[in-house]
């Protein structure tokens, strides 16, 4: 039989051997976390469009990742996390060379957030491959946009803007990395 890492290698999902060990998993395993340090956010998921269906409630700390969620359940998401942090959702678990597989980067910014109930700075993504308002409850189906596309993150602009390719973002979402956005200069 295949060794299960190593296919997951051929076909662009890298799992790390502790996520694999014992039975073997499905590919649609759960979401690898890359989470730099001082970070505290929340991530709310949902497994259909316009921010319905199952809803999974995801809490980032220092000290590590609270719930889970498996990649197909992620169609839809609330991040709530302070200025000047960067969400990036993204369709390969690798650690290198995922830029060339379609991913999207959720910059918090100061006038691009919402306030949610509790006064936190909130963004919604009603879908994850169309581009909304970071407000939004609903995607209009007569006036879908796309984010701003880019090769690279270093040239992103905006407070949504990605990597675009045959894979759709829905359902598909890898691993999530947060990190705080680069210091300008």
């Amino acid at each position: 039989m295949e060794d299960p890492f190593r296919l997951g290698l051929l076909l662009g999902n890298m799992y790390s051997r502790d996520v694999i060990e014992g039975p073997t998993r499905p590919l649609e395993a759960r979401l690898r976390w890359d989470i730099a340090e001082s970070i505290t956010c929340d991530i709310i998921t949902f497994s259909g469009i316009n921010l319905s269906g199952k809803r999974t409630h995801i809490k980032v700390f220092p000290s590590g990742v609270k719930g889970d969620v498996e990649s197909h359940d992620v169609q839809s998401v609330v991040v709530i996390a302070p200025l000047n942090t960067r969400v990036i959702f993204k369709t390969s678990a690798a650690e290198e060379g995922w830029e060339d597989m379609p991913w999207r980067t959720v910059d918090m910014l100061p006038g691009k957030v919402r306030a949610n109930k509790a006064g936190k700075p909130a963004v919604n993504i009603p879908d994850l491959d169309a581009y909304n308002e970071p407000d939004a409850q609903r995607v209009d189906p007569d006036l879908v946009s796309t984010f701003a596309h880019v090769e690279r993150i270093q040239d992103g602009k905006g407070w949504t803007f990605g990597h675009r390719g045959a894979l759709k973002l829905k359902g598909n979402i890898r691993a999530v990395r947060i990190e705080k956005l680069p210091a300008k200069g």
